[in-house]
């Protein structure tokens, strides 16, 4: 989760592609989906 969090902070207002951050982390894009989807519901991240 900190990890998918970081990615999403360190690619700034460009946005983060969820295929990308699934290649380098090495996790499944579903996986990255619902951990994104998570730090939206609680704020952690926002929609541009």
């Amino acid at each position: 989760m900190l990890a998918v969090f970081q990615a999403i902070e360190g690619a700034g207002a460009q946005g983060a592609q969820v295929e990308t951050m699934a290649k380098g982390l090495g996790a499944p894009p579903h996986v990255i989906e619902r951990i994104a989807m998570w730090l939206l519901k609680y704020d952690f991240i926002r929609r541009i």
